[in-house]
């Protein structure tokens, strides 16, 4: 996806390769499955000076401050970005929106254990990074549509992501109203 966008954006050679290799690394040293590494980016840091890649202080830069949770609150990072971060970024939110989403979304939830729905439980509205974090705080699946994934299409910075995400959010749109709808017993 990072490919895809960073041509329609008019991407050089360089930059093609930036977005492509952050795009590969940018998950291996993720919080949510490597907590260990806080932040280190010790994987991704390590391969990268393996393979003697040229722009490996971009690449890092990019991965430390692509996540979406340094898009909370006082974690906005906006001096950071550079149109490889823009188009990487805007790839792994596609990657999290859409029909791939919610297949992810419900995938996630259950290998967490998560409740799917609760309506007792509302959703965390202007989370900081702090809140995002705070794995002691019940969650369920269906309000991480409301806490996330439909806050990603208006985070897009690129023309291209931006064109993709207006379809990918509105079929998690109709997928969740006709899940409420059954949960109801209204269809």
């Amino acid at each position: 996806m990072a490919l895809r966008i960073g041509a329609g954006e008019g991407f050089s050679t360089e930059q093609m390769q930036t977005a492509e290799i952050s795009a590969l690394l940018h998950d291996v040293d993720d919080w949510k499955y490597n907590p260990e590494d806080n932040g280190l980016l010790s994987r991704a840091r390590t391969f990268l000076t393996q393979h003697d890649f040229p722009t490996t202080d971009a690449v890092l830069q990019i991965i430390q401050s692509m996540g979406f949770k340094e898009s909370l609150g006082s974690a906005k990072l906006s001096d950071a970005h550079t149109p490889e971060l823009s188009v990487v970024q805007d790839a792994d939110r596609l990657d999290a929106i859409g029909a791939i989403g919610v297949a992810r979304c419900l995938t996630f939830g259950g290998r967490f254990n998560r409740v799917l729905y609760d309506p007792q439980v509302p959703p965390r509205i202007n989370m900081t990074k702090e809140q995002y974090q705070d794995t002691t705080v019940q969650q369920t699946t269906i309000n991480h549509f409301h806490e996330k994934l439909f806050l990603l299409k208006d985070m897009m910075k690129t023309k291209t992501g931006r064109r993709i995400a207006d379809e990918r959010d509105g079929f998690m749109h109709t997928f969740l109203d006709q899940f409420l709808g059954e949960m109801n017993g209204d269809r």
